[in-house]
């Protein structure tokens, strides 16, 4: 009876973790979305890398082609050991899930006004690059996101 049921324990713990993993597997692809980000492959300064994901949702207006626009975004940074959490709300603003550019003035102006203040406060102002942005994930059916790493040098001096 003990090795019946431990068996069966054992499968079902089997089936539960391939089948989450093909549920995470199928909810999202790997973009190939090169060239659509700005980024300054010589930067320097003091790297802080993290990862970035924007949320998406419907628009009931003709602003956007294809009706999604960026509701909010979620990032996090290590800087050193340190990790840190941050989010802005884009709704209202109708950036279209096609306009990389204007997501990235957004994004770029949260990290100037927001990150790099906590971040660095002995130099709330510093300038800073984006240095990188590599592994985009794009969720394909709802909730619909896009998910990437990125590292951005900051000149603290």
């Amino acid at each position: 009876m003990g090795v019946t049921k431990g068996a069966l324990t054992f499968l079902l713990l089997a089936v539960t973790l391939l089948a989450t993993r093909q549920l995470a597997l199928g909810q999202s692809e790997v973009a190939t979305l090169e060239g659509s980000i700005t980024v300054d492959k010589e930067a320097h300064g003091t790297k802080v890398s993290g990862t970035l994901t924007v949320d998406y949702g419907s628009v009931a207006t003709d602003s956007c082609a294809i009706g999604v626009a960026a509701n909010f975004f979620f990032m996090r940074v290590k800087e050193d050991k340190d990790l840190f959490a941050f989010s802005g709300d884009l709704s209202g603003k109708e950036i279209c899930l096609d306009d990389t550019f204007g997501q990235q003035a957004a994004i770029e102006t949260f990290v100037k006004d927001r990150v790099i203040p906590v971040l660095f406060p002995a130099t709330p102002s510093a300038p800073f690059a984006l240095k990188s942005v590599n592994r985009f994930v794009q969720g394909v059916r709802v909730p619909l996101f896009v998910m990437t790493d990125f590292v951005i040098m900051v000149q603290e001096k």
